[in-house]
């Protein structure tokens, strides 16, 4: 089952990225979550993430034992950048960009540097912004 779409929240993951000193693991959002107030899913208010919120820095795994850097952190900044559902053709809740499963979050000097959002989702029946 396709999860592409879904919606993301701060407990949602990004993808592995590199760089020549440092393998960067998945890492949650780590930011804040939206509340809506008029939109809802199985009688409770739906929450998504809030795309303009700092994300939380990563972590680097050294990538060469013998050379003696130590890798940086990797800076993850906003917003979560819209692939899935972009601004132009995307669905908005609230008047807010919703955050979706395939849209990435920013993590420059590392490849990739858009590093797609993956999993979880606490909707996993609700698909914005493709075609499934």
């Amino acid at each position: 089952m396709s999860i592409l779409g879904c919606i993301a929240d701060s407990t949602t993951v990004d993808t592995v990225s590199t760089n020549p000193t440092a393998t960067y693991p998945i890492q949650s959002h780590g930011g804040d979550n939206i509340t809506c107030n008029t939109i809802y899913s199985n009688q409770a208010k739906i929450k998504h993430l809030d795309r303009t919120t700092d994300p939380t820095d990563v972590t680097g795994v050294i990538q060469q034992p013998l050379v003696p850097v130590v890798p940086q952190p990797l800076p993850r900044t906003p917003p979560v950048v819209g692939i899935v559902n972009t601004e132009a053709r995307g669905v908005y809740f609230e008047g807010i960009l919703v955050p979706v499963i395939g849209d990435a979050i920013t993590g420059a000097g590392a490849v990739p540097e858009k590093r797609p959002l993956t999993t979880p989702t606490l909707y996993p029946t609700i698909h914005i912004g493709t075609k499934i």
